[in-house]
């Protein structure tokens, strides 16, 4: 993922790359996911924060309604 930062006064912004996939809750449309689709998800989150840590990177934020809102992962991470 590409992404540029600037100051606008005292604000920081962050543009980043569009990734037009879709969420976690536009796939639930179709219906409640399997515990393999939510294991294969969760998944892919740990392997994103890892990486984030392994290159020091700050993260905030990480809960259920940012991830498609899975009811009991808030707080999981």
């Amino acid at each position: 993922m590409r992404y540029v930062s600037y100051f606008q006064g005292s604000n920081l912004w962050i543009i980043m790359e569009y990734l037009g996939g879709g969420s976690a809750l536009d796939l639930m449309k179709a219906g409640p996911f399997q515990e393999n689709d939510i294991a294969i998800i969760l998944r892919e989150i740990i392997k994103g924060l890892d990486y984030l840590h392994s290159e020091r990177k700050l993260h905030r934020d990480i809960k259920g309604v940012h991830s498609g809102r899975f009811g009991s992962f808030y707080g999981v991470l």
